[in-house]
């Protein structure tokens, strides 16, 4: 029996739960009694419900504002603790999930995993998707903090993570690039299994882009999707200003999903550039709705600034619009984002800079038959290697046999 803490605070509820929690989840499908925990900031008490087929408990997190957020979500932590706690006393589950997160989240979580794992005695898998780092580095970038309060706080971080680490029977690296930065951390390699991003093929190939190509105007245009976060240190003016350099001698339009702190700002340059009525901010959408937008695409484009923190990562995004047969323009400078072009043939690789971008995404506007073979092809390498049904497998193999044995 496996219960993942997913744990998030999700500012929209709970329509989002991360690929590597629904992944582990899918270990239901093999036969394993999976319940999540999840925590929102749109349900007023402790519910029951089921979310893609998996038992979950929902537990409240207040937002909380002002000087009181931080003592309005720790009280909301140790409720989440103590209902917790009351499963493991009327149930067992041989496994704990954990995701890393950010304070206070990883400081509750982190506690309420290891007092568990102690008194329970069953196995607890720790995952890490992104450089610790990097929580740094976006604080400082967004500039809600001052330079100490953002370094004290990562430094915290640090400290809870590598505790983690050591004290789990499993680490979960999010892809070999992520895998090479914790050998770095002097973490084991024989703890450590590597479970790369992944997609649910059954809820991408259901999309229908057709409905949002109507609904926004885009019949008779070629259409370029980003889907994911806009905030500061994702540098989309880069996007921006190539796109108006593609419109200067294409008729395309660009699709814009998501939401984030810079997100003004990126609106304000497409009307400097002239290319406002060209470019579709759509805002954010519950995580099911993402696919129609992508699936209404002709190219899918995931850029990621070639910084340190984001040197490791393995962005999900290209992924999702390899499953639905979009070629896809990547920056090179991405270890994960280059292995995953050059091993798919999925699309084309560039540099990060304006030209560059600009004249991947004009490639594959103008040659629309090898788009298409790209498209097909790296669509054909998610089944094989990237679908919930092969990574899930892959973790059932790691698993002890014990667990295994139920």
């Amino acid at each position: 029996m496996i219960l993942p803490s997913a744990v998030l605070h999700n500012k929209y509820g709970i329509s989002f739960v991360p690929p590597e929690v629904e992944i582990i989840g899918h270990l239901s499908s093999l036969g394993y009694e999976v319940t999540w925990v999840l925590s929102s900031g749109v349900v007023i008490g402790p519910e029951r419900s089921t979310i893609n087929g998996i038992h979950t408990l929902i537990v409240p997190l207040r937002k909380g504002v002002g000087k009181f957020a931080f003592s309005r979500k720790s009280i909301d932590y140790l409720r989440k603790i103590g209902l917790v706690r009351s499963i493991f006393r009327k149930e067992r589950f041989g496994v704990i999930f954990l995701r890393n997160d950010v304070l206070p989240a990883l400081f509750f979580d982190g506690l309420l995993a290891l007092s568990m794992h102690k008194k329970h005695r069953n196995i607890l898998l720790f995952q890490i998707e992104n450089p610790m780092e990097q929580n740094l580095e976006s604080r400082l970038i967004g500039g809600s903090r001052s330079k100490i309060v953002s370094s004290t706080l990562s430094w915290i971080e640090r400290i809870i993570v590598m505790r983690l680490m050591n004290q789990a029977d499993i680490v979960i690296p999010v892809g070999a690039s992520m895998k090479d930065h914790l050998l770095e951390k002097g973490i084991n390699s024989k703890k450590m299994i590597v479970l790369p991003q992944g997609v649910d093929m059954e809820r991408f190939l259901s999309a229908d882009g057709q409905s949002i190509r109507t609904k926004y105007e885009l019949d008779g245009s070629k259409v370029i999707v980003y889907s994911g976060k806009m905030d500061k240190e994702r540098n989309l003016d880069i996007l921006i200003r190539a796109f108006a350099d593609v419109r200067k001698n294409n008729d395309a339009k660009l699709l814009m999903v998501g939401d984030g702190n810079d997100k003004k700002n990126l609106i304000r340059l497409a009307e400097e550039l002239g290319v406002a009525s060209d470019i579709l901010f759509v805002g954010w959408f519950v995580q099911s709705k993402v696919p129609s937008f992508i699936a209404a695409a002709d190219i899918g484009v995931c850029l990621v600034p070639p910084l340190k923190f984001f040197m490791k990562s393995s962005p999900l995004k290209m992924l999702e619009y390899m499953a639905l047969g979009k070629p896809v323009v990547a920056n090179l400078e991405i270890p994960e984002q280059r292995r995953v072009i050059q091993e798919s043939e999925g699309g084309v690789l560039v540099e990060y800079e304006i030209k560059s971008i600009a004249k991947g995404l004009e490639v594959l506007l103008r040659d629309i038959e090898s788009s298409k073979v790209m498209g097909k092809k790296g669509q054909s390498w998610i089944m094989k290697t990237r679908s919930y049904d092969t990574l899930v497998r892959q973790i059932e193999e790691e698993l002890p046999q014990s667990v295994r044995n139920g």
